[in-house]
């Protein structure tokens, strides 16, 4: 990409690409090779192709963090664990629309 692309995707001065670029030329070896052996996520969406309300969701993330958390345990949670989830939602007595998304979250995950 060049300097003006890296700068509009990611908000940055012109600067500040130039030290973070010196820098990576100089000593930017490790990072090179850790990012290599990292492994590809194919299925996560570029920031541009998320939605205008998952981008204000990120933005303000302090107002969502219970859900954000929970997606993340969701998501990180291993089988048992995402049965113990399931247990506990169907002993609540209301359902409510946080509910319903970790059911959701729970049934995209379990595939």
């Amino acid at each position: 990409m060049t300097y003006e692309e890296i700068e509009k995707n990611l908000h940055v001065s012109h600067g500040t690409v130039a030290k973070i670029a010196a820098w990576l030329f100089e000593r930017g070896d490790g990072f090179r090779k850790i990012i290599e052996k990292l492994p590809q996520n194919k299925g996560i969406k570029r920031w541009e192709e998320r939605s205008d309300w998952d981008q204000f969701k990120r933005r303000y993330s302090l107002y969502f963090w219970p859900e954000l958390l929970l997606k993340e345990i969701v998501k990180n949670a291993n089988k048992r664990q995402k049965e113990r989830i399931k247990d506990v939602l169907v002993k609540l007595d209301g359902k409510s629309e946080l509910h319903r998304k970790i059911e959701q979250l729970l049934k995209s995950n379990t595939t």
